[in-house]
């Protein structure tokens, strides 16, 4: 099979230019990419301050009061009702990640901001009144609704922040631009521990934590509203996707579009053909050029492609995310109060913050591969640590290592698996099926959340399982599990461009054996060479 090179033989001077610059000074050159991308994140502050929300509040007394059922003397969520809703938000996600692929690439990418915005809105609506109503059946049953409508617009805003961003990055600055999805989020459900909108979620339910009225868990659920609404003025700021429009025929709005991304004084020419010529290579190996659909996701190599980035979306889940998810519930189950509880899930986001962005550094060193490879085998060690601590249950300083076991989970995550599956996801899929196998991707993720988050629940809450911190042994297995498939699967792919990426995979390049194709590839480009 011939190299990619010739193909973008008219952009080569262009490439060559950009290559020699280091990080900094394209973060100079791109200055209106980093701001476009800032705001393309906000289905991560969204979803990082939902995740958080959703596992924080069971620690606010006033929510027990409304949503709970006598335990003997106190008042517990139910492990069923937890993981209900729970699931109905992983449920919607599913939903609207699927139904998304297909929406992108019919009304564009920028276009899905406002109506995933709208769609959260409402739900915030429906988990605000939920404390108003009757009876604790209807109050535990309109905020299920609102779980999966919330879902809906999360799978949407979510699916479309990554295929938007991984359309305008530049290849050598994807690290940092699809790394800003997990550091935005910190959210330990669905993907990533990611962070603004965790820290923002922690301090407004830590505020209500000695209120026991209704307001207590209220205030979080009108925050949603802010960021819904930042979702809409989104749609009317940035450019719609080059990427999109060129794959549409609209040459000169894809023209338009990267003039607005790189600036008038840019020659986007090269830009352009390079684009096109992407978009012709994969429409050459479709059998009906007219007709797209999800069934392309299970063809030929992007049968591979999608498998990866399925796998990719169980990670999250696999290296313990949905134990800290559920870590400030998980900690009064082992004998804290509600206040340590919060305090230790507050310092937890704050190490998340640093850990992802220590984590762009890490991977712009050393690579995803090895990065998501060597967060597993750190995880296997601090779960089993955490299992044998679980053996003590009644010596403090026992339970006080199980909590800084979680904390250091959520801190490894975000140094090598929350924050390079996002990255990798985005950038495996072919460009004509980039939205719709990150649709899929998110559809797994989300299907893992629910699972696994429906059954964590029970295995520390005291009416069930009540396995405190030996549940550390679970995770454990799961993160073995986790680094097996890694190492057989994730090819790496920093600094690769688009074209490349689509030349290895149809070459049928394996998986360990890719960071030697790119070097061989790039020594033939520098030289010249056909």
């Amino acid at each position: 099979m011939p190299s990619p090179t010739p193909s973008i033989a008219d952009s080569k001077a262009h490439i060559d230019q950009v290559d020699v610059l280091q990080t900094h000074e394209l973060m100079k050159k791109h200055p209106r990419i980093i701001f476009y991308t800032f705001l393309a994140n906000c289905g991560s502050l969204l979803f990082g301050y939902d995740v958080l929300v959703q596992g924080a509040i069971t620690a606010l007394p006033a929510f027990s009061i409304y949503f709970g059922s006598p335990y003997g003397e106190i008042m517990i969520l139910p492990a069923l009702w937890q993981g209900l809703w729970q699931a109905f938000n992983s449920l919607g996600i599913m939903v609207g990640a699927t139904c998304n692929g297909a929406l992108q690439d019919r009304f564009g990418r920028k276009y899905m901001f406002a109506v995933a915005g709208i769609v959260a809105a409402s739900a915030a609506a429906l988990a605000f009144v939920s404390g108003d109503m009757s009876t604790v059946d209807v109050r535990r049953g309109v905020l299920l609704l609102s779980k999966f409508v919330l879902g809906i617009g999360m799978g949407i805003v979510m699916s479309t922040c990554q295929t938007y961003v991984a359309e305008i990055s530049p290849a050598r600055l994807r690290t940092i631009l699809l790394g800003l999805y997990p550091f935005l989020i910190i959210s330990t459900d669905a993907g990533v521990i990611q962070c603004v909108g965790q820290m923002i979620a922690v301090s407004v339910v830590f505020s209500g934590v000695m209120d026991f009225s209704k307001s207590a868990f209220r205030i979080p659920f009108a925050g949603q509203w802010a960021f819904s609404g930042f979702a809409v003025i989104v749609t009317l700021i940035v450019p719609e996707s080059p990427i999109h429009l060129a794959s549409k025929q609209k040459d000169e709005q894809a023209r338009r579009s990267l003039q607005r991304l790189h600036g008038s004084s840019t020659d986007v020419a090269p830009l352009l053909h390079l684009i096109q010529t992407t978009i012709e290579q994969e429409r050459s190996q479709s059998t009906d050029l007219n007709q797209i659909g999800y069934t392309e996701c299970f063809k030929s190599t992007d049968l591979r492609r999608t498998r990866i980035v399925a796998l990719l979306n169980t990670l999250q889940q696999l290296i313990g995310v949905s134990l800290v998810a559920n870590s400030t519930y998980f900690f009064i189950m082992s004998g804290m109060n509600p206040t340590q509880s919060l305090t230790i899930n507050q310092i937890g986001v704050g190490l998340s913050m640093v850990g992802t962005f220590i984590s762009w550094f890490i991977m712009a060193r050393f690579g995803r591969r090895v990065t998501i490879l060597t967060g597993f085998a750190v995880a296997v060690l601090i779960f089993i640590a955490m299992g044998v601590a679980g053996f003590f249950p009644h010596d403090p300083k026992a339970l006080k290592f199980i909590g800084v076991a979680v904390l250091l989970v959520a801190l490894t995550s975000n140094l090598s698996v929350g924050s390079a599956y996002p990255i990798v996801s985005a950038e495996i899929p072919s460009v004509r099926l980039r939205a719709k196998t990150l649709g899929l991707g998110f559809f797994v993720n989300a299907f893992m959340s629910w699972v696994l988050n429906f059954t964590v629940p029970y295995m520390f809450t005291a009416d069930q399982g009540n396995l405190g911190g030996k549940t550390g042994f679970v995770f454990a297995a799961t993160c073995i599990i986790g680094f097996t498939f890694s190492w057989l699967e994730i090819p790496e792919t920093k600094d690769i461009s688009y074209a490349h990426i689509d030349y290895l995979f149809k070459k049928g390049t394996r998986t360990r054996t890719f960071k030697k194709e790119v070097r061989a590839i790039n020594g033939l480009a520098r030289n010249g060479d056909p």
